[in-house]
Parts: structure tokens; sequence; C-alpha cells
């Protein structure tokens, strides 16, 4: 009997040591960035401290989160008092959703010791409408394909070639578009495509010249990772090898993103998953704000150009109208809180719809929202019809 009250006793203490595992090996990982001016505290002090006041102050957010960022910033010394004081921004990224909350904490430092903490959630502020300066760039001529009156795409149709078998084109030579059916698009290998594709892409040197732009952030999400890669591999099909461009993890920052869409003048459609808030989506190293959209000078490559972003309300006010500031062909983006799994899945649909089987756009989104049970998830503004024909 003691023998198996023993047994009993190791079994659950197992049990519980497994549970706590499992709670604490997929812990969130928090990435703390300080400004360069510390006021000669140390830096692992300092990030311990920020740390700290994370699991003190925010301990319900970080648990619900996949990813935590937080900036540290000194803001101020207080001689008589003897205090350093600091203002610390930390992005909250949702797990199960592509949602970002952001919180700011002031606080002291006082001997070493934390004082005056105080938690904010900071307001989403309205753009102040400001005036563009017009492109020089002819939205009508964008890469040299022609749109009609109707807002319609004319690209010269080519003959069904199996991608693995293209021949290696010139610079000159137009994009080629392959109408292959979907079936037969699913029984490729998606792994070796996008390595071909990859190897496919233009120099840096080049890198503005692509037509299709497919970015995210989140490297570690398998959905995020494999919906990018498949929007990737259509756009890939649709324009032509050396016209798409995927900046998945890392490579996806803020100046990285915000130079295609100032400078590629050539940039069709861009999709883009990850988390977001009305005031921006998170990137890399930052975020992309409502305030950096409509700042953007020049704008040559968000101009008329089809943005779809998977990211939680995101269409709404300030970032919207950041968006729309530049003269956007179609904006496309969450008007609620995406779940992370079939959002991607409404991505890879759209695409394949509208540039392989030449479904108008919104409804294209509709039916593809509709079919992964997001009927209303996504808002549409501007151009609705026909990529192209």
């Amino acid at each position: 009997m003691r023998k198996m009250e023993k047994i009993l006793r190791m079994v659950c203490i197992w049990g519980i040591v497994c549970l706590t595992a499992a709670t604490i090996l997929p812990a969130q990982r928090v990435d703390i960035r300080l400004d360069e001016s510390t006021y000669s505290v140390a830096a692992d002090k300092l990030k311990t401290v920020g740390m700290g006041l994370i699991d003190q102050k925010m301990r319900e957010l970080k648990a619900n989160s996949w990813k935590v960022q937080a900036n540290i910033v000194a803001v101020g010394e207080d001689y008589e008092a003897g205090s350093l004081n600091y203002k610390m921004e930390v992005m909250f990224l949702h797990k199960d959703t592509y949602t970002a909350e952001m919180r700011t904490i002031d606080f002291s430092l006082v001997g070493g010791q934390t004082q005056k903490v105080k938690i904010i959630r900071p307001a989403v502020k309205a753009l102040e409408i400001m005036e563009k300066r017009p492109l020089l760039l002819n939205c009508k001529m964008k890469q040299g394909i022609f749109i009609k009156p109707g807002g319609i795409l004319k690209l010269e149709e080519k003959p069904q070639i199996d991608p693995d078998r293209i021949r290696p084109r010139r610079m000159t030579d137009r994009p080629m578009v392959l109408s292959r059916p979907a079936m037969q698009l699913k029984k490729m290998n998606l792994q070796n495509s996008v390595k071909m594709i990859r190897k496919a892409e233009l120099a840096p040197i080049f890198w503005w010249t692509a037509k299709g732009l497919a970015t995210t952030p989140c490297d570690t999400i398998p959905t995020a990772v494999s919906g990018t890669q498949t929007v990737y591999k259509t756009f890939a099909m649709a324009f032509g090898k050396s016209s798409a461009a995927m900046r998945l993890g890392s490579p996806c920052t803020v100046k990285g993103v915000s130079n295609f869409l100032k400078y590629d003048f050539r940039l069709l459609a861009w999709n883009h998953i990850g988390h977001g808030w009305p005031g921006g989506i998170v990137l890399w190293d930052g975020s992309l704000t409502a305030a950096i959209m409509q700042a953007l000078d020049p704008h040559k490559g968000i101009y008329c150009a089809v943005s779809l972003i998977n990211s939680c309300n995101t269409f709404n006010d300030p970032l919207k109208a950041g968006f729309l500031a530049n003269n956007p062909r179609t904006y496309i983006a969450g008007a609620i809180s995406l779940p992370i799994g079939p959002s991607e899945k409404v991505d890879m649909c759209f695409w394949e719809e509208v540039l392989l089987n030449k479904k108008p756009m919104a409804d294209a989104l509709a039916a593809c929202s509709k079919k992964y049970n997001l009927a209303g998830a996504f808002g549409l503004a501007g151009d609705g019809g026909l990529f192209w024909k």
C-alpha cells in the first residue's frame, strides 16, 4: 500500500512539474531595447527593471501575448530628488489573433530602486489632413501597364508554361501570366518553388522594381510563414519570378518596408501578415504607424497599388487615413480582430482568385472570407473590380 501511495505521489509530482514546464517552455519572448542615453545606469540593470515592471504590472497582458516588444527612453533627471526618469513603451502581440496592444510605463530610479510607476494606455490620435505632393508618376502608366478608364489593368497574355521549365528572361521581357488550374497549383512542391523563386529575385540594388511584395515579421508563427510564402509564389507566377519580393522575419523592418512603399514605382500588390492596431502595424524592429504612412515622401510604391493588410483593426483611422493619403488603388485590411490561422487562408485565397483566376477583387474578398467563416472581417476601400483581364 505504501509503495502504491509513493508511486501515486511521484506521478502527481511529475504531473505538476510537466504542467509547470508546459507553461514555462513556451514563455513569451520579451525584447527590451534601450535609448542611447541611460543616465549611466547599466544596460543589464535597466533591462532587469523593465522586465520586472512588465511581470508585476502587466502580467495578464504578457500571459496572453506571443511576443512583447519594449523600448526604454530616458526622459529627465531630478537633481534634488536624485531620481532618473524613464519612459517605457511596451507592445503586446496577442497569441490567438493579430492584435497588438500598447502600454506606456513612466517610472523613476532612486538609489537603484523603482519609484513613481505610472501605467498609461495611449490614445490613438487622429491624423491632421495634409496635402501631399503630387507624384510625377502617372497612375495610368504605372509599370508600363495601361489602365483602362474603368480601372482595369491590361497585361499581355502568354501560353501556359510550367514554371519549373521557364527559361531565364532578359530584363526587357514582359512579365508572364500563367493561368494554371487551382488543383495543379496545389500539387506543386511549395518549398522547392519558393527556393527557386528566391534565387531568381533581383539583385539588392534593383529591389525596388518588384511588382508583388509579401511581408511578415512573424517568423515563428507557422501559418504566417506559410501564408506569406504562398502569396509570394502567387505573385511570382502572376508577375514573373524576378518581379516578386518577400521579406520574412528580420528583413521585415520599418525602413525596408517603407522603402518599398516610397520608391518601388512598379509595385502593384502588397500583402502583409502580422499584428496591428488602429494606429499602425508591427514589424520586426518597430511599428509602421499612421504618421509614417501619411508622411511617405515620395510614395511611388503605395500609389495606385493594391494592399491587403492582415492585421487586426487596421481598417480604422488613423491608419486607414494614412494609407488613403497616398492614393492607393485599393486598401484592404482587418475590420475586427483577425484569428491566426483562418485569416491567412483568406489572403492566399484572395490573391489566387484575383491574380490567377481573374475574379473581381470585392467578389473574391467576400467569397474567400465567407469560405473561412470570416465574412465581414476585412474591409475594402477603393477599386473593387478586376485587377486585370
